[in-house]
């Protein structure tokens, strides 16, 4: 947890409170998404992801997305086309 929130820190500027979101399974991919509201009340996912070979940590923009669907989109931008 501590890595997530070094990596908010560095990619935000400053510290934000994580609210745990929910895991996911999309095929072989295990997810682990974290929530916070940056100070413009934005809405920002904060993600793990691995195949048990690989892991990635990265976040996005949660502005009109569900968790669910933000999982589906990080599926298909870092993971749907690896072999």
């Amino acid at each position: 947890m501590e890595d997530i929130r070094r990596y908010v820190s560095a990619e935000m500027g400053a510290s934000y409170d994580l609210m745990f979101g929910q895991t996911a399974q999309i095929g072989r991919i295990s997810f682990w998404v974290w929530g916070l509201v940056d100070s413009s009340g934005d809405t920002i996912y904060v993600d793990v992801s691995t195949d048990g070979r690989t892991a990635l940590l990265g976040s996005g923009s949660g502005e009109g997305l569900t968790v669910s669907q933000y999982v589906a989109l990080r599926y298909v931008r870092r993971w749907r086309n690896r072999p």
